[in-house]
């Protein structure tokens, strides 16, 4: 006999109802409209229903109000469309974040920080993660790459390049692997 805890069935019941919600067909033979206008994208059934499996809100997501907006916000970037459905596999929380209030605001932040603007189609396509993390999280890891001797100039490539820097801890990773390449006499920076 395995045991299930209570906790993993509360969570495994969220992932079917999301599950569900993707799957239900109309009267009239339709799949609902966000699934619908992500298959229209260029995203199959089956990728859309692994995100509902990592993220199950994201079943619920308005397709007016969130998907619409992100989407054409993404393309007015430069990004491809087909490379939205990667996109929104990658890192579907993107489309539950206001524009206005957050999106933009990091945007800006990084670009304060050096991210090249011109280049947020590929920085979003490479880790679209990266637009998801808190401030005080970019600011930790840019005053790491401060710390280690890199210049604005080179931190801004570091962002633009290598955006998904941004996941790693700096106590349990950045700075322990900038400790053993100093120790082999590197110049880190």
């Amino acid at each position: 006999d395995t045991l299930v805890s209570p906790s993993n069935a509360i969570l495994d019941s969220k992932k079917l109802k999301a599950l569900a919600r993707v799957s239900e067909i109309s009267p009239a033979g339709k799949f609902p409209a966000h699934v619908c206008y992500l298959v229209e994208l260029g995203m199959d059934l089956e990728a859309i229903r692994e995100v509902i499996r990592k993220f199950p809100a994201f079943a619920y997501y308005s397709l007016d109000r969130k998907i619409k907006p992100l989407v054409e916000f993404l393309l007015d970037l430069g990004i491809l469309k087909s490379d939205i459905p990667t996109i929104i596999s990658k890192r579907p929380q993107l489309c539950g974040i206001s524009l206005s209030e957050n999106l933009i605001p990091t945007m800006t932040f990084l670009e304060n920080l050096g991210v090249d603007k011109r280049q947020w189609a590929k920085v979003i396509y490479r880790f679209p993660a990266l637009l998801t993390y808190s401030r005080s999280k970019l600011k930790g890891t840019v005053d790491f790459l401060y710390e280690v001797g890199l210049s604005a100039e080179n931190v801004g490539k570091v962002l633009t390049r290598c955006p998904n820097i941004i996941s790693y801890s700096v106590e349990d990773k950045l700075r322990p692997t900038v400790e053993y390449f100093s120790s082999l006499g590197i110049d880190v920076a």
